[in-house]
């Protein structure tokens, strides 16, 4: 938290809640708060979390970004291996990758 007073507070959430208000709210007249709810719901876990591009994540989706990132750790894991040789720890390491 910063200090009292400070602008740049809550910039980061206003963000994410002008995005949702932009992409679903304002685009769609729902009939009851109980549709809202589940709307927002469905967009947030659907969309905005998983498929959504990330500026953090160099414009790419989270989804994405995970499996170029474990698909980098699986080609670590093989060019330690085949430099120091097989021992256990590397083998069992690489059945959770």
């Amino acid at each position: 938290m910063s200090a009292k007073g400070n602008c740049y507070d809550n910039s980061m959430v206003e963000t994410v809640f002008k995005t949702i208000k932009a992409e679903i709210l304002w685009r769609t007249a729902f009939q009851t708060r109980q549709q809202a709810e589940i709307a927002l719901g469905l967009y947030i876990d659907g969309f905005y979390n998983p498929t959504r591009r990330h500026s953090a994540l160099s414009y790419s989706s989270p989804i994405a970004f995970d499996v170029r990132l474990q698909s980098f750790w699986v080609q670590e894991l093989r060019k330690t291996k085949r430099e120091l040789g097989s021992s256990g720890w590397f083998d069992y390491a690489a059945c959770y990758l």
